[in-house]
């Protein structure tokens, strides 16, 4: 199961949401950081 994978992968729990599900509030700094770790992480893995 993806969730299980990356918090395995991370060692730390975390939580998935579709970009609709994101509360108005803080849904601009979630993505901002989505972003970010995704860019990290495939730089990472080559």
């Amino acid at each position: 199961m993806l969730l299980m994978d990356l918090q395995d992968m991370l060692a730390y729990k975390i939580d998935i949401v579709t970009e609709q599900g994101l509360s108005h509030l803080i849904k601009d700094r979630v993505l901002a950081e989505a972003k970010y770790f995704v860019d990290f992480t495939l730089k990472e893995a080559v």
